[in-house]
C-alpha cells in the first residue's frame, strides 16, 4: 500500500501510487476524465443523488474511459456492459439520475449536438445502473508482520468485469476473485467437472450467515431467492457443527508465507 499519493496537479480529486501510476492515467483516460470535471464543477449542476457524490465520478469515469464516441456508436464495449441487468430504482430517483446525466453530457460534451447529448445522457444513465447492480468491490489484504500473516482489509475502489458479472450466485459457491495489477482473477476453489455450471457469491455465504439473513440481503439488493444446494437444504452454520469436527482438526495449522527466492 502507497501511504504517499501523488495528486494530479490540475484536480484535487486523483491521487496516484506513482508518478509513473500518474502518467499512465493521463494518457490513457484522465486527461479528458480532468477536463470533463472542472466544466462540471465551474457549473452549477444539481447535487448528486447519491450522498457520496458516486454518480457523478461513475458516470464522469464511464464518459472518460469509454469515450463520448464510442458510447454514441454503441462499440462491442459499451454493447457488452449495456447487455448486463440494470439496477432497479422508483420513479423518483430515476428522475434525478437523468436530470445528473444530462447535466454531466451538457456540461462536458460541448461539442456534441443537442440530440447526441440527449442520446448520450441516455447511455451514462443505463451505465450507471447497470454498475451499480453488477460492480465489485476492490479490497486490499495487509501483512502483518507480528503474526507472518495477511490480516486487514482495505476497500480501495470498485470496478465491473462485464464477463465475471454474468456468473450466478451461490451460498456455496465453487470460485473466489482476487485481483493482480487492475485484472481480477477467478480461481476454483475445488474440482469443478466439465459441463458444470461455475458460481460466485454475490457476497452471503452459508458458513458464516444463517439462511435468512442470506435470502434477505440477496432479495433486497439482487431481487431473486437463492435455490443453491445450502439454501435448499438450510445448511448449518459452520460453527454450530464444530463439536462434531474431530479435536486434531480443530487445531489452528500455520501456513509459512513463501520466501523470494534469489
Amino acid at each position: 500500500m502507497c501511504l504517499n499519493l501523488e495528486p494530479c496537479p490540475d484536480c484535487p480529486w486523483a491521487l496516484y501510487c506513482s508518478d509513473e501510476c500518474r502518467k499512465g492515467a493521463w494518457s490513457g483516460y484522465h486527461q479528458l476524465e480532468c477536463r470533463m470535471r472542472r466544466k462540471y464543477d465551474l457549473l452549477k449542476a444539481p447535487c448528486d443523488p447519491d450522498s457520496s457524490g458516486s454518480w457523478t465520478r461513475i458516470m464522469i469515469k464511464a464518459l472518460s474511459t469509454l469515450t463520448p464516441a464510442a458510447c454514441l456508436e454503441n462499440s462491442p464495449r459499451v454493447a457488452e456492459i449495456l447487455s448486463l441487468l440494470p439496477d432497479v430504482y422508483d420513479d423518483e430517483k430515476l428522475e434525478r439520475i437523468r436530470k445528473l446525466a444530462k447535466t454531466i453530457c451538457a456540461a462536458c460534451c460541448e461539442e456534441l449536438s443537442a440530440e447526441q447529448r440527449e442520446q448520450l445522457a441516455k447511455v451514462c444513465e443505463r451505465i450507471l445502473l447497470v454498475f451499480q447492480r453488477n460492480s465489485y468491490t476492490i479490497d486490499e489484504s495487509h501483512f502483518v508482520p507480528s503474526i507472518d500473516a495477511f490480516r486487514s482489509r482495505e476497500v480501495i475502489g470498485r470496478a465491473m468485469y462485464p464477463t465475471v458479472a454474468l456468473m450466478n450466485h451461490s451460498c456455496d459457491a465453487n470460485t473466489t476473485r482476487v485481483y493482480h495489477l487492475g485484472t481480477q482473477v477467478v480461481r476454483a476453489i475445488r474440482p469443478i467437472k466439465k459441463g458444470e455450471q461455475i458460481f460466485s457469491s454475490y457476497g452471503p455465504e452459508y458458513g458464516g450467515m444463517p439462511k435468512s439473513r442470506r435470502q434477505a440481503i440477496l432479495r433486497k439488493k439482487f431481487y431473486f431467492e437463492c435455490d443453491c444446494d445450502s439454501c435448499d437444504d438450510d445448511w448449518p452454520l459452520i460453527g454450530s457443527t464444530m463439536g462434531q469436527v474431530p479435536e486434531f482438526l480443530r487445531q489452528p495449522i500455520h501456513i509459512p508465507l513463501l520466501k523470494e527466492v534469489n
